[in-house]
């Protein structure tokens, strides 16, 4: 994955652009510098929260879309996420085979 500060950037130059407004117009508005939101979108600088706040206000836009597409890694939280529905609905009973197949199969991994 990327540096999220880059990413974040990139977010902030897109909306800006789709805005036709220019680095001065939108740093201007969000009380920063031009020079500053430059190393922003370029990810040379890193921006605080607050300030990434001004600058979405300054673009008529929310945090959420500057945020809202950053990639991760699956990590055992998001597998957890998709394991946990998937017992959603199933009988205590049924929870538990499935408890021992998974038990089984990482006996099985482990001597591999």
């Amino acid at each position: 994955m990327e540096n999220i500060h880059k990413f974040i950037g990139k977010k902030i130059k897109e909306e800006r652009l789709k805005r036709n407004l220019t680095q001065q117009e939108v740093a201007d508005s969000a009380g920063i510098t031009g020079n500053f939101l430059s190393y922003i979108e370029n990810g040379k600088k890193q921006a605080s929260l607050d300030t990434i706040y001004k600058i979405a206000n300054a673009l008529n836009t929310s945090l959420y879309k500057l945020f809202s597409d950053i990639p991760f890694k699956k990590s055992d939280y998001s597998i957890n996420d998709e394991i946990l529905p998937l017992l959603k609905d199933k009988s205590m009973k049924d929870k538990r085979f499935i408890l021992d197949l998974v038990k089984l199969v990482s006996k099985k991994i482990k001597k591999a």
